[in-house]
């Protein structure tokens, strides 16, 4: 089915009759707690939804990064969507990319709504763990000299 009927069934469906790609393809979609864009992308015949989830912490961004890998791993916390981070912006994002030929409006409303509900997820995700690295003291410096085996758990 062609993205612009999709778009325009989910619009009836969410009783927002003016929704309607912009030139690039691309309509933002919003709820109370997150935006997300679904943008048609005609030369792979796929629809692409993705999300911003936040800026990467300017310390201890290991401790996201490692709970977004163990998700993208067999898509097991991410429902077949990616979570990545923008290398330019630092910026973190959830991504999905389907194919739309065998898509109808019915499918399409439903990616979209489990969609919002996993990036609301994980954004609640990212903010939990922004505001535990904000809240957790400065560790301590290591003396360069000291017994590294106590520092080290198997």
């Amino acid at each position: 089915m062609e993205f612009e009927k999709l778009v325009e069934g989910f619009a009836a469906k969410v009783n927002e009759p003016g929704l309607r790609p912009d030139d690039d393809g691309a309509v933002t979609i919003e709820n109370d707690r997150v935006c997300i864009t679904v943008q048609d992308v005609p030369e792979l015949g796929k629809v692409m939804m993705h999300c911003a989830l936040g800026e990467s912490p300017a310390e201890n961004a290991a401790a996201l990064e490692r709970k977004m890998l163990e998700a993208n791993f067999m898509y097991r916390g991410t429902a077949g969507a990616t979570l990545s981070r923008d290398g330019e912006t630092g910026r973190y994002y959830l991504c999905r990319c389907d194919d739309i030929a065998a898509m109808d409006v019915e499918g399409f409303c439903a990616l979209i709504e489990s969609f919002l509900e996993l990036a609301a997820t994980w954004r609640h995700v990212c903010e939990d763990v922004l505001s535990a690295v904000r809240a957790e003291p400065k560790a301590a410096a290591v003396d360069k000299g000291a017994d590294l085996a106590g520092l080290i758990r198997v």
